[in-house]
């Protein structure tokens, strides 16, 4: 299918063929044109709809004809649908037009900005090169759209603009939300036009879900989101995209400032401070109400506030795009203030428009992949259902033009050697950042005439030269001065002790990977001597200053600075200790403040305490009211706890009778639990080789070997798998629900736990993984991925001459299940004494078989650790097979050594730190099938 297609009436066929003609000289020569009387009309519509062809852009030859045509309309109206970038040149002029052809005329012209070519001749000739007003703007829209195959998506439609940006290379910031910054942002056309066509195709088709734009740290999501799409889709009629924001310490302020700063751009002035004033009363107002009704009231307004917007831009039956980077920041913040921004998003995108219409308003963000299950289970963002892209790091096969391009642009010649050399040297998780930030040093040194090899090697190469910054700006060098020889410091410096307390905890913490990641501080946080140091690196562009707030410019600098990783080392405990304390301050505090969330005691507790006597950790708590609130609630009850205890006790010894089970008795009880589970020793009988399992009763136990995992034999059977009525969950839901009929097979007792995993290690068939500090022994095997489990299960096969395998995702529900139709297995609840998950508050693994089994004998099938199955992840059950095998087709895939896997995968049951929704039998969430993480493990199941 050709890049460009040309909708023409057959009565305007001399037109469309002096069209045709221009285009092929002016180089956009893939182009379909139909000069016959044969319209492709509904044929064309439903290509478009069905194989969403691979055309880019959609140019019309609007006449009076093409307006009275079914069929020209028609492809029109699949363009839209599908995505595609509309371009129409209007040919009209002193026409009369009929009813039907006004509103479709105005149809197209308020999706989409008009070239009109009357003055070129049009409709009865056409000579664009004698009108370059006309002829110029036009190129510049097919440029920009990518209908010139060899640019693509070209940045030159964008004028570069040196006051905006200076420079050509944003060293290790994200480019900008700005034109300037599309102008120099190169190598991603592909990701662009996805992007594009999947928000476009979104829009028409009234899909309310949010466009998560997800990938690793460094992948250069932010970038793609701010200088690929954004400023492509503001220059659509159809759209009203409001500046990026980021959450940052005042979701809702930012969320004004990105208001006010649109309404900048058309000329008006809206004061951020009263647009969160109004907001903030609205929503004060509305939160007596049912949810149906705050929604409402939420959005009339959110409407008000962006009314005076929309007639500034005229723009008033546009798609306003609330455009929000890093959403990972929204999902761990606990303030009132981002409780009122996922409010008000939630009641943006729930609004429903007419069928055939456009939703009127749409969001887009930005989420680290590491972060994506964090958002899912946030209150921040229940009720915002998402449509989860993944943006993977640019291919090494497009740095050179990445590179290149910018410099050009601005001026500058790179000698292709030192391209090369960039590019050799750029490997890595940090590869893209690194790149940048040495891109923009040598611009600051040698941005006159030709960058060179040897400029490349006086700063150091790629390799090192960040930390060699880092260590200058904690020098306080000026990083324009004249460059010496560093002399390094020593541990315990003053200026070593004084960039630790700077760094760690305010500027620095742990995700639930255990990574150090970035933490947005307040700049009246720090003393004078700190202030100045941060200005130093600020100096260096190693960490960026806005306002009154200060942020590591990237993670690359955490992970490429061997000071700062032997500042964290010492740390990590306390980091570890502060992260679950925040987080369950802020689950404590968005629940009501119930007892039942008080998950801090004992030890948990004493080290939270603890944290108050570390001045550094002192400052960070007391930013937080409610973190403090939730320590000082969770020692009175540990305290009333030990009052019932002590009651409980007397009462046991005065009257030695029987006394139903407390709460601390439970406790004790799981306690016995989770020792015996750690000393347990496998008891199912070994069946000898050629036993036949399938031979063996329902629900019996067995082996196949002495390191084998323990299996359950489980009768066939059917059920209704899913969940009946809409979905609710953070993705597309597990719906519709539908029969499955399961054929008899054996599945793993427990999740694989380390010791099983050890012996596949042993046998040089298994990667070696780490245990997170949680203990190894007969926990559930972590940092495991979806194709290490299957290689595990391929060893026991050729171990034992038996088919092991991954569960199907029908099979691991129908396991849960074990013959339930409740919410979970133990009901429509679940409690901390019967799986381990957020409530428990164990905050890690348990050893395998601490709870209690459920109806089938199945040990942790919920909780604990999520479970890979083979399944490959599809957005709803339409088409599921109801056979009981793993749904492999008609989802994308990717080749890994020469072999084809599932893009996303699926996993199944919740974890240590998941919400109870995520045990729910039915819940499912997507994941990366290379993922290695501490809270996904697995268990086998066995053909019979």
């Amino acid at each position: 299918m050709p890049t460009i297609f040309l909708s023409h009436s057959s009565r305007n066929d001399a037109l469309a063929t002096s069209l045709e003609a221009w285009l092929k000289r002016n180089g956009f020569a893939d182009l379909f044109v139909d000069h016959t009387s044969i319209r492709l009309g509904d044929k064309w519509t439903e290509a478009l709809r069905r194989a969403k062809a691979t055309c880019r852009v959609v140019v019309c030859l609007v006449t009076p004809e093409w307006l009275a045509s079914d069929e020209c309309y028609g492809e029109f109206t699949a363009a839209w649908y599908a995505g595609r970038r509309i371009i129409p040149l209007l040919a009209i002029e002193g026409a009369m037009l009929d009813e039907k052809q006004k509103n479709r005329l105005q149809r197209v012209g308020g999706e989409y900005q008009g070239v009109d070519i009357s003055a070129a001749g049009a409709p009865t000739t056409l000579d664009l090169d004698a009108h370059p007003e006309i002829a110029e703007p036009f190129k510049a829209g097919l440029r920009a759209a990518g209908a010139l195959a060899k640019i693509g998506l070209d940045p030159h439609a964008f004028e570069v603009d040196k006051e905006i940006r200076p420079e050509p290379f944003p060293g290790l910031e994200s480019f900008g939300d700005t034109d300037a910054d599309a102008a120099i942002f190169f190598g991603r056309s592909a990701e662009i036009a996805q992007s594009l066509e999947d928000l476009r195709g979104m829009r028409a088709m009234g899909d309310r879900r949010a466009y998560a734009m997800q990938g690793a740290s460094g992948s250069g999501k932010s970038s793609l989101m701010k200088a690929g799409v954004l400023p492509r889709l503001r220059r659509e009629r159809g759209w009203l995209v409001l500046r990026s924001f980021r959450p940052g310490a005042d979701p809702m302020l930012s969320f004004a400032c990105a208001i006010s700063q649109t309404a900048q751009d058309y000329g008006g002035h809206i004061v951020p401070g009263e647009i969160c004033d109004a907001l903030y009363t609205a929503w004060r107002a509305a939160s007596v109400r049912d949810r149906a009704t705050i929604d409402g009231v939420l959005r009339d307004a959110l409407d008000a506030q962006t009314e005076t917007l929309r007639e500034r831009a005229d723009r008033q039956k546009a798609t306003m795009l609330i455009a929000m980077d890093q959403g990972e920041e929204l999902a761990r913040a606990d303030s009132e203030s981002a409780k009122v921004l996922g409010d008000f998003l939630r009641a943006a995108i729930a609004d429903t428009s007419p069928g055939g219409e456009p939703v009127s308003m749409m969001l887009a963000f930005t989420v680290r992949t590491d972060s994506f299950q964090e958002l899912q289970t946030s209150p921040r963002f229940r009720g915002i259902p998402t449509r989860p892209a993944d943006i993977r790091s640019i291919p090494t096969s497009r740095f050179a033009s990445a590179i290149e391009q910018p410099a050009m642009r601005y001026g500058v010649e790179l000698e292709p050697q030192l391209v090369d050399a960039l590019v050799e040297d750029a490997t890595g998780q940090d590869a893209l950042p690194l790149l940048a930030f040495t891109l923009q040093r040598l611009w600051q040194k040698f941005s006159v005439g030709r960058v060179g090899l040897t400029g490349y090697a006086a700063v150091g190469r790629l390799s090192g030269l960040l930390e060699d910054a880092a260590e200058r700006a904690l020098c306080a060098i000026d990083p324009f001065a004249p460059q010496r020889p560093l002399v390094p410091l020593g541990a315990g410096h003053p200026l070593d002790r004084l960039g630790a307390h700077v760094f760690v905890p305010a500027l620095a913490q742990i995700d639930i990977r255990g990574a150090a990641i970035r933490r947005v501080a307040r700049l009246d946080g720090f003393n004078d001597a700190q202030r100045a140091l941060i200005g130093h690196f600020a100096d260096w562009r190693l960490v960026v200053i806005s306002a009154d707030e200060v942020e590591v410019a990237h993670e690359a600098l955490f992970r490429e600075w061997s000071r700062f990783r032997q500042w964290l080392t010492p740390e990590r405990a306390r980091l570890e200790t502060l992260r679950g304390l925040e987080s369950a301050a802020a689950a404590w505090n968005a629940r009501g403040r119930n007892a039942d969330d008080l998950l801090h005691r004992g030890r948990r507790l004493r080290e939270a305490v603890a944290l108050r006597g570390v001045e550094e950790y002192r400052r960070q708590l007391a930013g937080n009211a409610d973190v403090g609130a939730y320590i000082d609630a969770c020692r009175r009850a540990q305290g009333r706890q030990r009052l019932s205890l002590a009651a409980f006790g007397l009462v046991v010894l005065a009257a030695v009778l029987y006394v139903p089970a407390t709460k601390a008795v439970a406790e004790i009880r799981f306690q016995r639990a989770e020792l015996a589970a750690e000393q347990r020793v496998p008891t199912a009988p070994i069946l000898a080789r050629g036993q036949g399992a399938d031979r063996l009763a329902d629900l019996s136990t067995f082996r196949d070997c002495r390191t084998c995992p323990e299996m359950v034999v489980l009768g066939a059977g059917s059920f209704v798998m899913g969940m009946p009525g809409p979905s609710h969950g953070p993705l597309v839901g597990p719906v519709p629900a539908h029969r499955v009929h399961i054929p008899r097979f054996a599945i793993g007792k427990y999740p694989v736990t380390f010791g099983e995993w050890d012996a596949c290690v042993a046998a040089r068939s298994c990667p070696k993984v780490g245990d997170e500090g949680y203990g190894e022994g007969n926990r559930p095997v972590i940092n495991v991925n979806a194709d290490q489990a299957q290689r595990y299960a391929a060893w026991l096969s050729r171990l034992t001459g038996e088919r092991y395998r991954l569960l199907s995702e029908s099979e691991w529900e129908y396991a849960a299940r074990a013959g339930t139709t409740t919410t979970f297995y133990t009901g429509n609840t679940i409690t901390q004494y019967q799986a381990n998950f957020k409530n428990s508050g164990v905050n890690a693994t348990t050893p395998v078989g601490s709870y209690p089994p459920n109806p089938f004998g199945l040990y942790d099938i919920v909780g604990n650790v999520w479970s890979w199955v083979a399944d490959c992840w599809h957005d709803n059950y339409e088409g599921a097979p109801t056979d009981g095998s793993a749904w492999l087709n008609g989802a994308p895939m990717m080749s890994v050594n020469g072999t084809l896997r599932c893009t996303n995968g699926v996993i199944r049951g919740g974890a240590w730190g998941s919400d109870p929704t995520d045990l729910q039998s039915y819940s499912r969430t997507m994941y990366y099938p290379e993922s290695q993480v501490r809270y996904i493990g697995f268990r086998v199941a066995r053909t019979l």
